[in-house]
């Protein structure tokens, strides 16, 4: 390269430039190329995860709903035993208190004879 001619020097110098411009800018081109595809499934997978999120939000309100439902009927359960509880107490009473007053119509009766 030494024995060329300055000019000829010049012109090579920037020949060279000139390809090591275009493959950087091709480089460049490329990563901009893959940035833009990196986004573009970077968005798909967001669009994608939204969706899941809205399919699982969607089942834990239905399984909410479910769970409602059941503890809504174990509760009217609950309180349908509390009521035949407290008509049996009630009637245990009334047994108890009818037992007594047998006893003493008996024990009355037997007295005053």
């Amino acid at each position: 390269m030494s024995r060329l001619k300055p000019a000829r020097r010049i012109d090579l110098i920037e020949m060279q430039v000139s390809n090591l411009s275009s493959k950087v800018d091709m480089f460049i081109n490329e990563m901009r190329e893959q940035n833009r595809q990196r986004a573009a499934e970077i968005s798909a997978l967001d669009v994608k995860i939204e969706k899941m999120q809205e399919q699982t939000d969607a089942k834990f309100a239905k399984m909410q709903e479910q769970s409602d439902a059941k503890f809504a009927k174990i509760e009217e359960k609950l309180d349908d035993m509390g009521k035949h509880v407290r008509n049996m107490a009630v009637t245990a009473v009334i047994g108890v208190v009818a037992i007594g007053a047998a006893v003493i119509g008996i024990a009355y009766s037997v007295i005053t004879r």
